[in-house]
């Protein structure tokens, strides 16, 4: 079985040149980060939207660093483009799922670190 990727457009651009997976891991993910900072201090108005940012900033931030690397490590390696695009997307849902999951011992580990730094 495999699976189809002629249901998005951009991905025939992907699949011919692989290397647009690792510049989006490079740098498309920063800029999703700018646009979360302007989205979410808009947002975090509300004091309860304050601890879910940091959640959602910090598993934006994971992904950047683990996916980019892991990116570059399997485009050296000559992975074909349509893997590049599952794995990353499969990264960045395990660690926003993991977020969501273990969101309050997440506050915690925050929480703690704002008061080291006080």
């Amino acid at each position: 079985m495999e699976l189809s990727f002629d249901f998005l457009p951009f991905i025939d651009l992907v699949i011919e040149n692989p290397m647009y997976m690792v510049l989006w891991a490079a740098f498309g993910v920063p800029v999703v980060m700018l646009l979360a900072i302007v989205l979410f201090k808009w947002v975090s108005r509300f004091s309860f939207t304050k601890k879910f940012y940091m959640i959602i900033y910090g598993s934006l931030f994971l992904v950047w660093i683990i996916g980019f690397a892991m990116m570059i490590l399997l485009f050296f390696l000559e992975v074909s483009a349509e893997k590049l695009y599952v794995i990353w997307w499969g990264l960045f849902f395990m660690i926003v799922i993991f977020s969501l999951v273990n969101v309050n011992a997440l506050i915690r580990f925050f929480d703690e670190i704002v008061k080291d730094a006080r």
